[in-house]
């Protein structure tokens, strides 16, 4: 049986918890004998709430399962579960109740908890200041809330394995349960690749074919899809399993089968990131080899060349097959390079593009707003995405700019540098604290778990710099606030 609130030493819970369902229980009768729908809706979900509210891993397990594994498919055949993604906003939230009351009513004296790490301090400092932000900021309350939901409504996942003092028993059931999440993630892009993308080849608006093959993750039939986030996933999976085999628990005979299944979708689709991201947590990875074995190290980074030129190429080489606009191999490459650090804009027009986005920010900041400058102009201000929310006031202010383009320049423009520097601060404090634990780790799983984490959060600071996945993707922000409680949660077992 998972652990439950019981085990985590909460006083007069039982108590509180019989008043709460009978009170909730007679709101339920007053209900039924109104016959409203949505009031009953409303005290079903208290009621739902009220029982996981008592089993915070089943809750965890929830989220983890249904937004990883099971939204992004469900919402991509059935548009009419786009509601889906919403519902398991409100059990993260849930999840940081849960956290929240556990470290209010903990039994356990002050004296004796363990600290905080600073990352963890700044990660929840820069919620504080998103909240104030909704509350103070130039624009509407209704763009602040909206914010608050898109951005931080899965922090209850971080929360939990800050606070509460789980075993070691549920880190492995999550590894399990990533594992498991990781292979399904194949026969998915299998599909989206020989049945999904060719329906996609003559839809207007410049929609990207290949762009469907994004295994379980968030996408759209006529639209764009969160693949960048399935690759993070899969890098990560691979850093996972490679510090895995370093500590000699996994055979070679399973390690290379695992291997190539969990990288076979990174090359049915067209995911460019792809070139960044796996050096990165192959490097983090074997970071002590750079010192004891310089040769051997160096050796890696010349394979790990090699294979990203050649994904590379494949990808680039996939654009050109697909012939979207009759350029050759060396066009497509120009072309490439000039909407990602050139002057042309990512979307065209007008539009920012990566490498001048964070300029264009600073450019209408600075002395003339201070307050602006360090504060930002409130969560929500700079939502560009369009669906169904309302875009932010300042998105409004600069249209076709694109002033969303990446995650730090949505924080630079909502929370400004204070909270881009909370934010940013959190991750490489992340980094740097898993670092320094893979030395002092016990050899075997703890020491795996170490450097995976440390690849994580490394693999986040791109992430930051050059998606806007980690703002509008809930599937990125439960794997972000994983990372960072997982490396918090071991940061306190260290204390």
């Amino acid at each position: 049986m998972l652990p439950e609130m019981s085990r985590l030493g909460l006083q007069d819970r039982s108590l509180a918890l019989q008043f709460a369902f009978l009170l909730v229980a007679g709101l339920a009768a007053l209900a039924l004998a109104s016959g409203e729908i949505i009031l009953m809706g409303l005290i079903l979900g208290a009621l739902v709430g009220l029982v996981l509210i008592e089993r915070p891993m089943t809750t965890l397990s929830l989220v983890v399962v249904a937004t990883l594994a099971l939204a992004g498919p469900v919402v991509m055949h059935w548009p009419q579960a786009a509601r889906l993604p919403w519902m398991l906003s409100l059990l993260g939230v849930l999840l940081m109740l849960t956290a929240v009351l556990h470290g209010a009513l903990s039994n356990q004296p002050t004296q004796q908890r363990r600290p905080w790490p600073g990352f963890a301090v700044a990660a929840v400092a820069s919620l504080v200041l998103a909240v104030l932000g909704a509350m103070l900021g130039s624009g509407s309350l209704e763009q602040g809330i909206a914010g608050l939901k898109r951005q931080y409504a899965f922090w209850g996942v971080l929360l939990v394995w800050l606070i509460l003092p789980l075993p070691w028993l549920q880190v492995r059931r999550l590894g399990w349960t990533l594992l498991m999440i990781g292979l399904l993630q194949l026969p998915l892009a299998v599909y989206q690749r020989l049945v999904l993308m060719p329906r996609r080849l003559n839809l207007p608006d410049g929609v990207v074919p290949v762009d469907i093959v994004a295994g379980s993750f968030e996408g759209s039939l006529t639209g764009g899809a969160n693949n960048n986030v399935m690759a993070f996933f899969l890098v990560l999976m691979l850093a996972a399993l490679t510090a895995v085999r370093r500590e000699g628990l996994i055979r070679p005979g399973l390690f290379w089968p695992l291997v190539l299944w969990l990288a076979a979708p990174l090359l049915l689709g067209e995911t460019k990131m792809v070139i960044v991201l796996l050096p990165i947590a192959l490097a983090v990875v074997h970071a002590d080899l750079m010192r004891a074995h310089p040769g051997r190290f160096l050796l890696g980074a010349l394979v790990t060349l090699a294979i990203c030129l050649a994904l590379l190429y494949n990808y680039v080489a996939l654009q050109v097959d697909e012939d979207r606009s009759g350029m050759s191999l060396q066009a497509r490459i120009e072309q490439n390079l000039e909407y990602n650090l050139g002057s042309r804009g990512y979307y065209g027009g007008a539009s920012l593009n990566r490498s001048n986005v964070v300029g264009f920010w600073w450019s209408r900041h600075g002395e003339a707003d201070l307050p602006g400058t360090l504060f930002g102009h409130g969560i929500g201000s700079a939502h560009g995405s369009r669906g169904t929310e309302r875009l932010g006031h300042m998105d409004r202010q600069y249209p076709g700019y694109a002033i969303g383009l990446t995650a730090v320049s949505v924080h630079l423009w909502e929370q400004g540098l204070v909270g881009a520097a909370l934010l940013g601060g959190s991750v490489i404090g992340a980094w740097r604290c898993a670092s320094r634990l893979v030395g002092r780790a016990r050899e075997g799983l703890d020491r795996a778990l170490c450097r995976t984490l440390a690849a994580g959060a490394a693999l986040l600071v791109p992430i930051w710099l050059m998606l806007e996945a980690w703002v509008l993707a809930p599937s990125l922000q439960v794997l972000l606030a994983l990372i960072l409680g997982l490396t918090a949660w071991r940061a306190r077992q260290a204390a």
